[in-house]
């Protein structure tokens, strides 16, 4: 292990290669709102967050492992939109899943993501400059901004995210 826990993933030297290892959970009522979004969303964002990690580190995307924990009463349709959400994701950043874990929830559900990714040369939070470039995808405040939105108006926007609709740019070279 070069690098652990402080930094948006963990960088492991395997041969001479650097896998990037990190993992994120999110759980309904704290990190989502059902009544805000659909289950497809929750799962392409689910797998988004954790890709973050990896490009902020200069990596790229490889393998993912996903964990649920649902009530025993989940509809099989609302867990096939969850899944859908999942495998758009993992195939817009040309990741694969590999394996993962099944739990029932009293209350709530709570998802986790672990994603593993390789780079030549990996980036630290602690190598940044004065006067380095700083790149973000999207426009900053926007999920904030959506959020007031749809609490205002207290409903769903039932749309489903297309690959039109993400424009991630890969910043780095592997």
């Amino acid at each position: 292990m070069l690098v652990g826990i402080g930094d948006d993933a963990a960088v492991l030297r395997v041969g001479g290669k650097y896998l990037l290892v990190t993992s994120d959970m999110m759980v309904e009522g704290v990190h989502f709102d059902l009544r805000f979004v659909t289950a497809y969303q929750v799962g392409f964002k689910l797998i988004s967050v954790n890709v973050s990690d990896i490009y902020a580190m200069g990596g790229t995307p490889r393998y993912a492992l996903l964990s649920m924990a649902l009530r025993s009463r989940t509809p099989a349709a609302f867990v096939r939109m969850l899944l859908d959400g999942v495998r758009d994701a993992l195939a817009f950043y040309r990741a694969l899943l590999v394996g993962g874990d099944l739990s029932s929830a009293k209350d709530g559900m709570s998802l986790s993501a672990t994603l593993i990714g390789s780079t030549a040369k990996y980036c630290l939070r602690a190598g940044a400059r004065v006067g380095d470039r700083i790149y973000v995808t999207g426009n900053l405040g926007d999920a904030s901004c959506g959020l007031c939105i749809l609490e205002k108006v207290k409903q769903t926007v039932p749309l489903t995210l297309k690959k039109a609709d993400v424009r991630i740019h890969s910043l780095w070279k592997t």
